[in-house]
């Protein structure tokens, strides 16, 4: 769980308790306490041996260790990051090769250059026509919307793999899992 998942759950309990303070005084005949002679009707109708309670304890640190996730080294940060300037070097080498991306930026530094030191008007506009001839060049290998999207989802990819963030599906099956094995829970220990 994130922290910012962490946060907004502590924050949601915060409201929730908030209004029940509002709502308890609004409301007190509602909110009455029950009386303590009142029993525990928590009586589990089955029973497992402490074997299978064990099991089902183990499958439950199992699957709680699969929502945890696991921290990464450093290696494995510094392996992340380099991956995610490899698709990032990926994505622009598919419009233009790096050798002539850096030309163009060298290109265009040299023109400025130029520019700074021209001595007539003429000399001057034409010099501005090329940079801004280099300028749309450069402008066209930014990524599109499309590549953008691309891109995040290969990162959410690598994010996952790194952190063991379990994907919908794998949540779903989890979910699935935790609503048999609770029952079993509550159930008594025989022998």
């Amino acid at each position: 769980m994130s922290l910012s998942v962490s946060r907004g759950a502590a924050a949601l309990l915060t409201a929730a308790a908030v209004a029940g303070g509002t709502l308890l005084t609004a409301a007190p005949a509602s909110a009455a306490p029950r009386p303590t002679h009142v029993a525990k009707t928590t009586t589990a109708a089955c029973t497992v041996t402490a074997a299978e309670r064990t099991a089902d304890l183990d499958q439950l640190a199992a699957l709680q260790n699969r929502l945890r996730g696991h921290k990464p080294t450093a290696a494995e940060r510094t392996a992340y990051r380099s991956a995610i300037a490899e698709l990032v070097t990926t994505m622009l080498d598919r419009k233009m090769p790096a050798a002539a991306r850096k030309a163009k930026l060298t290109e265009l530094r040299s023109l400025g250059l130029r520019l700074l030191v021209a001595q007539t008007p003429e000399e001057r506009t034409a010099i501005r026509t090329e940079i801004d001839a280099l300028v749309l060049q450069l402008d066209a290998l930014r990524l599109t919307p499309a590549e953008w999207s691309e891109l995040r989802d290969e990162v959410i990819a690598l994010t996952r793999a790194l952190f063991g963030i379990p994907t919908d599906a794998e949540l779903t099956a989890i979910g699935e899992e935790l609503t048999v094995l609770a029952p079993r829970l509550l159930c008594t220990v025989e022998g």
